[in-house]
């Protein structure tokens, strides 16, 4: 009896001796894996992950996520959601009677709203360039068919077109593209990118010999033969000098400055 109590004990020894590394490997691989799926992210970012099994991309916010090993694969590992605004590049349009006006513009808003989107979709790190090529062409678009020569020709009674009409024309053309452009960047940059894009048109800059022609400061009594005198002397069209004359003031009283 005593023998076989002996052997007993031996075999749940030996049990044991089996059970407790298999346990201690069970918790090694656990802490394991959870100190490599661990991630924290920060206030302000992102993190889009991909589940291999599905093949779903998926993103999470602010906080602690624990990623499944073998499973679920870091895409990128940080997205910025803050808003990102900027000053690009002038964007040059040559209009449709041939004159070149350079149009400076700000974005006011550059926010990611779906880091899946903005990571998939396109290149995240080239996320300005791609957004300041489609800007372009939106640009070009908006000023298709707009010609300086529209602001000087006569009505259906014959009269002129008055300064005041000039600029109110100007205005117009202002406001349409920078709404244009926007509903664009929403239907387009936003939807399909993920990244919420707002513009805002800052100025028109001239070329330096139109700049030259109406850069001379008159008064307005003998403004009209400066900018005609100017002209001629440079070269250039009247009409168009009155009209980018215009437009300069026009663009500082619509962006809240003035002519200087």
């Amino acid at each position: 009896m005593r023998k076989k109590g002996v052997e007993v004990m031996f075999q749940e020894y030996l049990q044991y001796l089996i059970i407790i590394p298999i346990f201690l490997v069970v918790v090694a691989v656990v802490i394991i894996v959870f100190k490599t799926g661990k991630k924290e992210i920060e206030p302000g970012e992102a993190l889009v992950y991909k589940n291999q099994w599905s093949g779903k991309t998926y993103s999470a916010g602010a906080g602690t996520i624990i990623l499944k090993p073998g499973i679920e694969k870091i895409v990128k590992e940080k997205v910025s959601l803050r808003n990102e605004p900027r000053d690009p590049e002038p964007v040059t349009i040559t209009l449709a009677d041939g004159n070149d006006i350079t149009v400076e513009y700000e974005i006011t808003t550059q926010k990611i709203v779906n880091p899946v989107k903005a990571v998939t979709a396109i290149n995240y790190d080239k996320r300005d360039a791609l957004i300041d090529s489609r800007i372009k062409t939106y640009f070009l678009d908006s000023f298709v068919g707009v010609s300086g020569e529209e602001l000087i020709t006569e009505t259906k009674t014959g009269d002129k077109v008055t300064k005041g009409r000039k600029e109110d024309f100007i205005k117009k053309i202002l406001e349409n593209a920078e709404k244009e452009i926007n509903e664009q960047l929403k239907r387009e940059v936003e939807e399909n990118w993920g990244i919420e894009t707002i513009i805002g048109i800052e100025r028109f800059v001239l070329p330096p010999k139109l700049t030259e022609v109406i850069g001379e400061a008159s008064t307005s009594k003998h403004e009209g033969e400066r900018i005609k005198t100017k002209a001629e002397a440079a070269g250039v069209n009247p009409n168009m000098a009155f009209i980018l004359d215009a437009m300069s003031d026009i663009v500082g009283m619509w962006k809240g400055g003035s002519k200087k």
